[in-house]
């Protein structure tokens, strides 16, 4: 069966102990997986570089581009927010988080009032690490800052990793008044490479292309693969390791005593059972979705035999062709 951990994030990770004694494998009709709020969300794209800097009039570009994604409360509650990136200088962007069709949406100003719904929030400022000379950490703020190649770069001095550009509390109002709260960081890519955002002179694409949050999902399937793992298929999209198959083999096969309905005991003549992991030492490996004593491809079999029974069919009209000529002939002969 699998055993449940949690990771750094709170995410449950699931794996297989080997070492564990041997249990019946059960899966509960009607299981579910809990929500879980959205805390983390990865970004990719380009954000143009020939959009303005400053925007004097209505008239003028827009000087920021939009991007919405899908995150979810502690509930389970889908909401949609907007991703702002402003920009503000050669190679400096702002960012913000907005839910202007959002009602539960909440947003304060500095001193914790609220403000109208649908403005924007600006990202708080994370707690500063020590500095450690003589390269002390990179203030983290809402700004995204790109070098002259258009990769992000760190505020100077330059220190590798995960671009730091501060974090979010998003609030909002559940249906029976309470308010729920998630801190959600953003993850904009590493400095110096493209895989996160970039800053080019090509149209602005940028989008959220993974967050960690889904709503509650129940079973609708299993799947079972070539080892044995079997994973439970939910509807909100995820999967969770349910246990793995295990493979007996014995020294002797052939020593097994029938039991009836494909049940075999084992004896002094075929040895103890070896129980292994599918696909280890002498263990075969699972077909799933295949019926025992029937495991091949059914298509396949009946094109082999509409085939074969074509070419016998072939083969006997030319006998019984030949002895009509044979016969023939010696009627020719009388």
């Amino acid at each position: 069966a699998a055993t449940k951990k949690l990771d750094s994030a709170g995410e449950p990770i699931y794996t297989v102990d080997h070492s564990a004694p041997l249990n019946q494998l059960s899966i509960p009709a009607g299981a579910v997986i809990p929500p879980r709020k959205t805390t983390e969300i990865t970004l990719k794209g380009n954000l143009d570089e020939r959009i303005p800097i400053t925007q004097p009039t209505p008239t003028d570009p827009p000087n920021f581009f939009d991007s919405s994604t899908e995150v979810f409360d502690s509930l389970g509650n889908s909401h949609f927010v907007t991703i702002r990136y402003t920009h503000t200088g050669p190679g400096t962007w702002d960012w913000s988080v907005a839910a202007p069709n959002d009602p539960t949406f909440i947003n304060n100003d500095a001193a914790g009032n609220p403000l109208p719904l649908g403005t924007p929030k600006a990202p708080d400022i994370l707690p500063l690490p020590v500095p450690v000379p003589p390269n002390p950490a990179a203030s983290l703020t809402n700004t995204l800052i790109f070098g002259n190649n258009g990769l992000l770069i760190d505020k100077n001095p330059v220190s590798p990793g995960a671009f730091d550009a501060g974090a979010i509390n998003l609030d909002w109002v559940l249906p029976d008044g309470t308010l729920t709260s998630t801190k959600v960081t953003p993850n904009f890519g590493k400095e110096g490479e493209a895989a996160g955002l970039t800053q080019f002179a090509t149209e602005a694409n940028a989008v959220v292309s993974d967050q960690n949050g889904y709503t509650r999902g129940e079973l609708t399937g299993i799947t079972i693969d070539k080892v044995g793992v079997m994973n439970g298929v939910f509807s909100n999209g995820r999967q969770q390791l349910l246990g793995q198959l295990a493979i007996a083999t014995f020294s002797n096969p052939g020593g097994l005593m029938k039991e009836g309905e494909n049940g075999y005991i084992k004896t002094n003549n075929s040895g103890d059972a070896i129980v292994r992991a599918p696909g280890e030492a002498e263990a075969g490996t699972i077909t799933s979705g295949a019926l025992e004593m029937s495991n091949v491809d059914l298509a396949e079999q009946f094109s082999d035999m509409i085939i074969t029974q074509r070419g016998f069919q072939a083969n006997s009209r030319v006998i019984t062709t030949s002895d009509e000529i044979l016969q023939e002939l010696i009627n020719l002969k009388r």
